[in-house]
């Protein structure tokens, strides 16, 4: 089977050839029409017509390596863009956990320093009357 470069070279040689059969061809007085030799452009059409079903064939061909190549391509983004949202959530969800555990903390913190305080204005307030001092 010749490349598509090839028969496109020789549809547009026939074609080529068949344009020059009919500007060869006599003109017909008065109808803009002309005479051309019947044999030589039914061979020429013939031949056009065995190459372009190749021409043809390999185009549709092409047509479908592309529309393959565009679902892998869209398969491919969305199965990023699937990633890219799961570890976006993760990242979400670590950040609300470190959230969560950053107010936990502050509220401990803030729990024990009322108890220490609370422990210190006791041992300030009755220390020396139960012997702490």
């Amino acid at each position: 089977m010749p490349s598509m470069a090839e028969a496109s070279i020789t549809v547009l040689e026939q074609l080529d050839q068949l344009e020059e059969i009919v500007l060869e061809g006599n003109r017909i007085p008065f109808s803009g029409g002309r005479l051309v030799n019947e044999q030589d452009a039914i061979e020429v059409m013939d031949a056009l017509r065995g190459a372009l079903p190749a021409q043809l064939g390999q185009a549709v061909e092409l047509i479908r390596q592309r529309d393959d190549f565009i679902g892998q391509a869209r398969q491919q983004a969305e199965e990023i863009v699937a990633v890219g949202k799961r570890e976006r959530e993760q990242l979400i969800n670590s950040a609300a956990i470190r959230q969560e555990a950053e107010r936990q903390v502050a509220e401990i913190t803030n729990v024990m320093g009322i108890v220490l305080n609370k422990c210190r204005y006791f041992d300030g307030a009755y220390g020396y009357e139960y012997g702490y001092h």
